[in-house]
């Protein structure tokens, strides 16, 4: 089972990968870096490779930290077949954004090939592009309602019934999903992202270390 400075360590680097992840996307987005032209999508890429590579990196870095702290999420939500939905939920949601954030890895080749490409090449990248672009959103689609689902479930069960981490826990992990919807400026959407993730590493290892202080007072000495 996960330990409390185990989930510190990796809670506190989601926070970063989150924030990470929260700029540079807001970044692409503001240089219309994700045009729906291909052709304009793969010659803004191309010539900011190493920003579209920093951003796919932190958000599969992020999705795998969040899988990772689900088991303690599911003792911070106090087990018991309610805290099990939402996390099955959660996991659903960020092991589909996983798989769809990874499968935009093939941008990468395709914009750096497409800067140097002869013109009559460029049509079939432009069309490979739309496929890994298509493939990408009928798989990150898909993955953001039970992110919600779960994050609203969580929310609801620590209003009604108060678990370990708190009333205000569920609306944590909600917060932090409505994050994710990008909001104006990359600063502010990077500290948004930084602030909640930690807060909800820092919400979940406090239960973690009740219990190991309640284990420590309950032992024979």
């Amino acid at each position: 089972m996960p330990t409390r400075p185990w989930v510190l360590a990796i809670g506190w680097a989601g926070a970063v990968f989150a924030a990470t992840h929260a700029y540079t996307f807001r970044t692409i987005l503001e240089s219309n870096g994700l045009s729906e032209d291909m052709s304009e999508r793969l010659t803004f890429l191309g010539g900011a490779p190493t920003l579209f590579l920093i951003w796919l990196v932190a958000a599969v870095l992020l999705w795998i930290v969040l899988i990772a702290m689900l088991p303690a999420v599911w003792r911070a939500l106090g087990d018991g077949w309610a805290a099990t939905v939402v996390v099955v939920l959660l996991f659903v949601g960020a092991a589909t954004n996983l798989v769809g954030d990874g499968a935009q890895f093939p941008t990468l080749f395709l914009s750096t090939r497409y800067a140097s490409a002869p013109e009559a090449l460029r049509p079939g990248l432009e069309a490979a592009e739309l496929g890994v672009a298509q493939a990408a959103s009928t798989l990150l689609g898909p993955g953001i309602l039970p992110l919600f689902v779960g994050s609203a479930l969580a929310a609801v069960l620590c209003a009604v019934r108060r678990p370990p981490a708190g009333r205000w826990y569920g609306l944590l992990i909600l917060l932090f999903v409505f994050a994710n919807i990008p909001l104006p400026g990359a600063i502010l959407f990077a500290a948004l992202n930084l602030i909640l993730f930690g807060a909800f590493t820092f919400a979940t290892a406090r239960v973690l270390r009740a219990e190991t202080m309640g284990l420590a007072a309950a032992s024979p000495s």
